[in-house]
C-alpha cells in the first residue's frame, strides 16, 4: 500500500480485497436503532432478521457495545407504545370523517326531492362501523409486547456473553468534557445529537460517542476490525453527496485506524443483509431487504422535513423580529415538522401560495424586499438553504395553520410600512 494511502485511509475507498479480508476477520456491531427497528417489521422479517443475527453469533462474529444495550432497554418500551398509537389515531380520523359526511347529507332532509336520506345516513354508518371492527381486529391481533416480547428473549440469547463492560463514572465523566469540546467543533459522531429541536439533554446527547469510544477499545482489546450496522441517517456518521449516502464520514475512519491500528466500515441493515450472501453465505430475500430499506427511508424522509421546517423557523427569525411571530405560531403545534408532514397531503406547493400571497399583499412583498436588502447575509443563507432543499421545499404546502402565520407577518408588516412612512 502507498504511503499516502495509508496515512489518509479515510479518504480512500476499500479496494475490492481490502473489503473481502474486512469481511472475513472483522466483529459485527447492531446499534441501537437496528434492534429497536426490529419490532417495526412484518413477522417474516422479524423472524430472518433474528435468524440472520443468530447465525452470525454462532461464528463467533458478534459483538454490541455496553451503551447500545443500555440504550435499547431505555427506549424499547417507547418504541412498543409508539406503534400502537396508528390505530388510535385513524379511528378518530374516521370517526371525523364519518360525522361530517353525514351531517352534511343530513342537511338535504329540508329538500323534498330527496328522497330516503335517512336510509342512506344508516348505510353510510354500517361501512363506517365494518371499517372500524376491522381496524378493531388488527389491534387485537398486533403483538402484546410490553407482556410477552419474544423480540427481546431473543436479542438476550443471542447476545449473551457478547456484551461489552460498561464504563468507570471517571471515564464517562471524561468522555463527556472530551464530548464537549468536539460538538462544539463538529467533530463526529453525536454532534447532531446536540442541535435542533429533537437535541437529547444531559449526559445523554453523549450516547453515540460512548458508543464509538467503545468500539475502539474493543477493536484495540482484540486486534480486529470492526463493522458496524446502523439506521442512523445523520449527517455526524454518514458521508453524502447530492443528499446520497456514499459512506462513513472520513473522519470517523481516520480517526479509528489512527487509535487502533484497525479498519472500520459502516453499513445501513439493508445494504449490510444486501452482502451477507457474497460475504458469509447467509440467504436473505429480496423482500426482506426491501422491507428493512423502505422503513430506512420513510425514516430519513421525516428526519429531512424536520431539518427543513427547524431551518426555516431560524431563518426566519433572524430577518427580522417582526417575523418571529411565525415561530411562535409553529412552535404552538405539536411540532413543525409533523405541521409540514400533514400540509403535504393537502393543498397547492408552497412557492405557488408564497407567489400568490405577494402578488396580493403589496404592502408584504415591499416589506419583505426592505428585510432582505438589510439582511443581505441571511438572504444570502436562504438563497443556500432553498438551494440545499429545493426538491423538498417544492413538495411543501400549505395549510390553514400556515396560512393564520402569514396574517401575522401581514399585520406585522403592515405596522412596519406605517412607521417608515411616519418617518
Amino acid at each position: 500500500m502507498k504511503r499516502m494511502r495509508r496515512v489518509f485511509p479515510g479518504y480512500y475507498r476499500p479496494t475490492k480485497e481490502e473489503f473481502s479480508k474486512l469481511w472475513d476477520s472483522c466483529l459485527f456491531v447492531f446499534d441501537t436503532s437496528t434492534l429497536l427497528n426490529i419490532y417495526r417489521y412484518e413477522l417474516k422479517t422479524r423472524n430472518e432478521l433474528i435468524k440472520t443475527l443468530r447465525e452470525i453469533s454462532e461464528m463467533d462474529r458478534l459483538w454490541i457495545p455496553h451503551q447500545v444495550v443500555l440504550e435499547y432497554h431505555e427506549n424499547r418500551s417507547k418504541v412498543i407504545q409508539r406503534l400502537k398509537k396508528p390505530y388510535e389515531s385513524m379511528i378518530r380520523d374516521i370517526d371525523k370523517v364519518q360525522a361530517s359526511i353525514c351531517g352534511h347529507i343530513e342537511t338535504y332532509k329540508s329538500h323534498h326531492n330527496i328522497n330516503h336520506v335517512d336510509e342512506l345516513i344508516d348505510e353510510i354508518n354500517q361501512k363506517f362501523k365494518h371499517i372500524k371492527d376491522i381496524l378493531d381486529n388488527c389491534e387485537k391481533e398486533h403483538p402484546n409486547w410490553s407482556e410477552d416480547d419474544e423480540i427481546q428473549t431473543a436479542i438476550e440469547d443471542i447476545f449473551d456473553g457478547k456484551i461489552g463492560d460498561p464504563y468507570a463514572q471517571k471515564t464517562l465523566e471524561e468522555i463527556y468534557r472530551r464530548g464537549e469540546i468536539r460538538y462544539n467543533l463538529e467533530i463526529p459522531p453525536g454532534y447532531m445529537d446536540s442541535k435542533g429541536k429533537k437535541a437529547k439533554v444531559d449526559y445523554k446527547k453523549y450516547g453515540d460517542l460512548v458508543i464509538w469510544f467503545q468500539l475502539m477499545d474493543k477493536a484495540k482489546e482484540t486486534h480486529k476490525p470492526i463493522i458496524l450496522i446502523t439506521n442512523d441517517d445523520k449527517d455526524d456518521w454518514w458521508l453524502r453527496s447530492n443528499s446520497e449516502i456514499i459512506g462513513p464520514r472520513h473522519e470517523l475512519i481516520q480517526e479509528f485506524n489512527s487509535e487502533t491500528n484497525q479498519s472500520f466500515y459502516m453499513y445501513s441493515a439493508d445494504r449490510f443483509l444486501g452482502l451477507v450472501k457474497e460475504h458469509l453465505n447467509i440467504e436473505i430475500e429480496q423482500e426482506i431487504i426491501e422491507e428493512i430499506r423502505n422503513v430506512r427511508s420513510l425514516d430519513e424522509y421525516n428526519e429531512n422535513i424536520s431539518t427543513i421546517a427547524d431551518g426555516l423557523i431560524r431563518t426566519i427569525t433572524q430577518i427580522d423580529p417582526a417575523y418571529s411571530s411565525i415561530a411562535k405560531a409553529m412552535a404552538n403545534y405539536e411540532s413543525a415538522s409533523t405541521s409540514v408532514a400533514k400540509a403535504m397531503a393537502n393543498y397547492e406547493p408552497v412557492s405557488t401560495s408564497i407567489a400568490k400571497a405577494m402578488a396580493n399583499y403589496e404592502p408584504v412583498s415591499a416589506s419583505i424586499a426592505k428585510a432582505m436588502a438589510n439582511y443581505e447575509p441571511v438572504s444570502t443563507s436562504i438563497a443556500r438553504a432553498m438551494a440545499n432543499y429545493e426538491s423538498a421545499c417544492e413538495r411543501i404546502i400549505v395549510n390553514p395553520k400556515v396560512k393564520n402565520a402569514y396574517n401575522l407577518i401581514k399585520e406585522d408588516d403592515s405596522d412596519l410600512c406605517s412607521e417608515e412612512t411616519e418617518k
